[in-house]
């Protein structure tokens, strides 16, 4: 029965692995915070843009 049990449970990595993962682990962490600050700026440049606008239209309207 542990045979069967230890036949299916997936090797664990090897350091190498593991190092690896870990390298592409921080690499997808500071992409990911890079791509955070940008979309944050973007929603930033886009709040700011949509007041703008709302001012350009009531200052017409009035």
């Amino acid at each position: 029965m542990q045979e069967i049990l230890q036949a299916d449970a997936p090797e664990p990595p090897c350091s190498t692995e593991l190092a690896e993962l870990r390298v592409r682990d921080a690499q997808l962490t500071r992409e990911n915070n890079a791509l955070t600050r940008r979309m944050e700026t973007a929603v930033t440049e886009a709040t700011r843009l949509s007041h703008e606008l709302a001012v350009v239209v009531r200052e017409r309207d009035e």
